[in-house]
């Protein structure tokens, strides 16, 4: 290979050298700064930005907005979780005289089998069938407590049906066997 090629092309330092130090503007500027900066400057009445006022607007309906969401929000939780504690009381009663009214229950059982024999069939068939309707009535009630828990009536209904029981215990009259 020849460095003949290489040789021909001007170099870097050959390129700067050939430049010129100044360069000439193609007209002369100055003139048109100096008077420019000479001559005070009009002020134009603002026109920009007239979305501005719209926008504070617009940010002021989004946090009212906000706001009152919040406020509802945190109501209606509020009225949520006293009903809950409602709720959960009422379910805690009921709990407590289904406690008793079982220990009742089998004491009055234990009582009517052994005072049955020194009673009318009649009566210990009446008292008998007049339990089992009740214990049906209290079935049927802690099966639609199950299904609407939230219900009131259901839980009053419940209670005096669980009244109305003691009352048909108590009613019966166990005599003592020495006498």
């Amino acid at each position: 290979m020849s460095n003949d090629g290489y040789d021909k092309k001007p170099t870097l330092e050959q390129a700067v050298a050939a430049l010129s130090d100044e360069v000439e503007p193609s007209r002369n500027l100055w003139p048109g700064i100096e008077s420019r900066l000479q001559t005070p400057i009009e002020r134009q009445p603002y026109t920009g930005s007239r979305w501005m006022p719209h926008a504070v607007a617009a940010s002021l309906v989004v946090a009212v907005s906000s706001l009152a969401f919040s406020v509802f929000t945190w109501q209606h939780a509020q009225a949520i979780n006293s009903e809950q504690v409602a709720l959960l009381e009422q379910n805690m009663e009921i709990r407590l005289l289904e406690q008793r009214h079982r220990l009742m229950r089998a004491n009055f059982q234990q009582k009517l089998d052994e005072y049955a024999d020194s009673m009318d069939s009649a009566v210990v068939a009446d008292i008998r069938n007049s339990l089992f309707v009740i214990d049906e009535a209290l079935e049927d009630l802690r099966v639609a407590m199950a299904k609407e828990p939230e219900n009131p009536r259901l839980a009053k209904l419940l209670v005096e049906t669980y009244r109305q029981q003691q009352l048909v215990i108590q009613q019966v009259p166990f005599r003592d066997r020495s006498i």
